[in-house]
């Protein structure tokens, strides 16, 4: 979750500087010193592009301020037994660890404008969910100034007109076992008929792009599980996901 999260955010972060910002934000960052964003175990995307526009970031990656801290011999993805121990190790730590880069930590935070979500929705901002707010949504926008309510093909191009302006969005998705086993071509849920069933959890990509083939519309994404899984990390997926089990896109703006 927090990879596609703070890759959109570093993503459009270059973009919309024109390229004079080019580095990766810090995962390690948020996952220790934004306590409502979640854990190894799971969390809010939009979480963690609110506290990228309210609190900042300081980079990450291999070379930055706070690099991540756990290493690919985990696996791809990380099994989960691996989660208990980084979550215990995990703490907030306000200074750069890498003792070779050269700002301080409060110097080093790079800060959001916005963060918005593409639907509609509500989100707790402590950790007993009790203090919830509103989170300025695209399509809320478009439906309030319109006499009819988006139709699909609608909000898909709204979706493909803010990536190409902007940059990437998260994707959020039910995920099953043949997700995890991707290779190529274009993920479609199957067989439909159980596929709620068979649900795991809900995962978080980094939609990039879309495409189209005799069968429908796909959006291209980069997932998190490392270059050895699906195509060198790329996959496509069905956009027909999204009349049926209601996605969630989220991003944010320099």
């Amino acid at each position: 979750m927090f990879f596609s999260a703070i890759g959109v955010a570093s993503d459009r972060a270059c973009i919309q500087s024109n390229g004079t910002f080019r580095s990766w934000l810090s995962v390690e960052d948020v996952l220790g010193c934004c306590p409502v964003c979640g854990n190894c175990y799971g969390g809010d995307p939009l979480k963690a592009l609110v506290y990228w526009a309210k609190e900042g970031i300081v980079t990450g990656g291999r070379d930055g301020c706070r690099p991540y801290s756990i290493g690919i011999e985990c696996g791809t993805p990380c099994s989960p037994a691996t989660y208990p121990d980084a979550e215990y190790r995990r703490t907030c730590i306000k200074r750069c660890q890498n003792i070779y880069y050269k700002n301080k930590y409060e110097d080093d935070k790079y800060f959001g404008s916005i963060a918005y979500t593409m639907f509609p929705r509500r989100m707790s901002v402590d950790n007993s969910g009790k203090e919830r707010i509103e989170i300025p949504s695209i399509i809320k926008h478009f439906n309030d100034s319109s006499t009819s309510p988006l139709t699909l093909d609608q909000i898909r191009m709204i979706i493909k007109k803010e990536i190409q302006l902007f940059g990437p969005t998260t994707l959020a998705f039910p995920v099953t076992e043949e997700f995890l086993h991707y290779e190529s071509g274009i993920f479609h849920v199957y067989p439909e008929e159980s596929f709620e069933k068979r649900i795991i959890y809900w995962h978080v990509v980094r939609i990039i792009g879309w495409g189209e083939d005799k069968k429908g519309h796909y959006w291209t994404a980069i997932n998190s599980f490392g270059s050895q899984w699906g195509d060198n990390g790329i996959f496509h997926i069905d956009t027909t996901l999204l009349e049926k089990f209601g996605l969630e896109y989220e991003t944010g703006l320099l």
